[in-house]
């Protein structure tokens, strides 16, 4: 779950990214796991989902994070990767948070490869 004021918008980097509503200061916490906003499927779970299913959560909500799929229904949802993110993922945690201080208006980006490791899925 979003833990700061954010939106949808149209993105330069890939359809709708996150922006920042408010300015946000290096080291903040951005998000954080909340059970019933964020939701988690072992690989099994989802094996027998109906196949557009699968391809909307995994093109659009979800991840793959020590042998299970995380996803999350709220704004963060659409976060786009970058090479240069302004967010970092804590590993201990699993949060991202600001690596700089982060302005107001500004896309949130991640390096999907902190935390995502989809090439491990079976």
């Amino acid at each position: 779950m979003l833990l700061v004021k954010c939106e949808a918008r149209p993105s330069s980097i890939h359809g709708l990214g996150l922006f920042a509503c408010e300015d946000i200061p290096a080291g903040t916490a951005v998000a954080s796991w909340t059970e019933g906003s964020d939701y988690c499927l072992t690989v099994d779970q989802f094996k027998v989902l109906p196949v557009e299913l699968k391809e909307f959560l995994w093109n659009f909500v979800w991840t793959w994070i020590d042998g299970n799929i995380y996803g999350t229904a709220d704004a963060g949802r659409f976060t786009n990767r970058s090479d240069t993110p302004n967010m970092r993922w804590d590993d201990e945690t699993r949060t991202p948070y600001a690596i700089d201080d982060i302005k107001a208006g500004t896309e949130l980006t991640e390096d999907y490869d902190e935390f995502d490791h989809s090439e491990e899925m079976p």
